[in-house]
């Protein structure tokens, strides 16, 4: 009978000890303070602090490619032009015919065909849209790229300011700067635009947009007039712009 009177008395003590070192109401176990936690001289681990998103450049670029093959001029047929090989030879002609993958000029003695492939970048970004829309995408895209960067280090300088490059218009004639820096990149001949009309800038779900009037050269189609609404981000990168054209001029 002693042995098993003892087997009564540790089922009985066994959990007393055991509920002792577990919270009450949860049964978990209860942390207990370390003296790392108590000493006021060893310095925590510093929270992680969430990074700035870096962009999608690839579908920026995508994005702006589309747009570019829109708005592209091609020369038109019975134009003198002059064409450069990869040679580095020059081609001095009339315009007969282009197609995505070859031009043709007339000369005296008869009409030559140059395929694409056999001519320099340059002149391939003059007379296809593919690749007048790539070489600009690119090129944005870089620039986006760097603003992005620098505004990421100013933000780091000035210990995370709020950042104040948000799109307004301007006091003097209400344009924004962001659109006339989009439409400089992205007009095939942006020295012959022309600012109509601006509305105030609106905020939105997504961010900012504002809608610009304004007319310039669209290849063979002479001075467009073109009324577009412009969508922003909060810090002002022009994402998308959808335009309807108004009239034609000769």
């Amino acid at each position: 009978m002693q042995p098993l009177k003892h087997m009564v008395l540790w089922s009985l003590l066994v959990p007393l000890f055991l509920c002792a070192s577990c919270d009450t109401r949860t049964r978990q176990p209860v942390k207990r303070p370390s003296a790392v936690d108590n000493d006021p001289f060893v310095k925590l681990a510093p929270t992680p602090t969430e990074e700035p998103v870096e962009p999608d450049w690839k579908a920026r670029y995508q994005s702006l490619k589309e747009n570019l093959i829109q708005s592209f001029g091609a020369p038109r047929v019975g134009k003198t032009m002059t064409v450069k090989l990869k040679s580095g030879t020059e081609r001095k002609g009339i315009l007969t015919d282009l197609s995505d993958n070859e031009v043709t000029l007339a000369f005296v003695a008869g009409e030559v065909s140059y395929p694409r492939t056999a001519l320099s970048a340059q002149t391939r970004t003059e007379l296809f849209a593919e690749d007048y829309a790539q070489a600009r995408a690119i090129k944005l895209v870089e620039r986006d790229r760097e603003n992005f960067r620098r505004k990421q280090a100013a933000e780091a300088s000035a210990g995370g300011a709020n950042d104040s490059s948000a799109p307004f218009n301007d006091p003097k004639d209400q344009s924004v700067w962001q659109v006339k820096d989009y439409l400089k990149e992205t007009l095939k001949d942006p020295n012959t635009i022309r600012y109509q009309e601006w509305s105030p800038v609106m905020k939105t779900g997504r961010g900012y947009q504002v809608v610009c009037t304004y007319q310039a050269k669209a290849g063979s189609f002479g001075l467009v007039t073109e009324k577009k609404v412009f969508h922003m981000t909060e810090s002002g990168r022009v994402t998308t712009a959808s335009a309807m054209r108004m009239n034609l001029k000769k």
